[in-house]
């Protein structure tokens, strides 16, 4: 039963994203078409990306295909993709990015596609959420025929153009920054902050907060395991109860250890 709702779940996220590349390109549906169903897209990403586990990208940059090329050559093609990918602002040059990042990520790289998919869901949706914000807007007077009125001032729908080109430039640069941490471990990256003669400050500040990133999703796996083996996953009324309760105790959890810090 397990396999066949994950089949489902794929299935049905499959057909979701087709439709909703469909809707942006198509041509043949309003702004506000578009941003209800980038809604629904980015709660759907949010669901599937919680409902998988966790992922360790320090375990697939020690066990990478590319984990011994030179990290110098590595950091400088990655960031060099990403400022190119950011600076063109051209929708066409972001697909290719995003696609290559793909490519040298699974298929050079060795990381698994589920995987790396899931991965990127994350960012994706709020990415996606965060666009909405440009494509929207209030007046105190309507700009088009796309405007609607709420009491007193106008919500209006802007360029749907401008928030497909930075939706995909934005992904672009997600893509060139999983690639360099997919393949490239976090001492390596260390290295090179340093012989460019990055700010000590700065470079041991990334760390702590990478340390602490890993240490807080190990805690919230090992409190997954902990209420699933308690039956807290059993019912709808009992995964809310739980999440709410896993949410605060990671949170006291994290204050502790900042305290603990200081």
């Amino acid at each position: 039963m397990s396999l066949i709702f994950k089949m489902i779940k794929a299935v049905f996220f499959f057909l979701l994203s087709f439709a909703y590349v469909f809707v942006m390109f198509s041509g043949k549906y309003s702004t506000k078409f578009i941003v209800v169903c980038s809604v629904i897209f980015a709660m759907s990403a949010i669901y599937v990306s919680f409902t998988h586990k966790h992922l360790k990208i320090d375990y697939y940059s020690y066990f990478s295909k590319l984990r011994f090329v030179n990290p110098y050559i590595k950091t400088a093609f990655f960031v060099f993709v990403l400022f190119y990918c950011v600076f063109m602002e051209n929708i066409y040059v972001s697909l290719f990015v995003i696609i290559t990042m793909g490519i040298i990520t699974i298929f050079v790289g060795g990381i698994d596609l589920k995987d790396y998919i899931y991965a990127m869901l994350l960012p994706l949706c709020f990415i996606m959420l965060s666009t909405i914000t440009i494509a929207i807007n209030f007046t105190s007077a309507p700009i088009n025929e796309y405007s609607i009125r709420v009491l007193n001032f106008y919500i209006n729908f802007g360029s749907r153009y401008r928030c497909i080109e930075l939706l995909f430039r934005s992904m672009g640069a997600v893509s060139c920054l999983y690639g360099i941490s997919m393949s490239t471990p976090i001492a390596d990256i260390i290295q090179v902050l340093y012989s460019i003669k990055c700010p000590k400050l700065v470079v041991e500040l990334m760390f702590l907060i990478y340390r602490f990133i890993f240490m807080l999703m190990d805690v919230l796996h090992n409190m997954t395991i902990s209420a699933t083996s308690r039956g807290g996953y059993d019912s709808y009324k009992n995964s809310y109860y739980t999440y709410s309760n896993i949410g605060k105790n990671l949170f006291l959890y994290a204050l502790k250890k900042y305290g603990d810090m200081l």
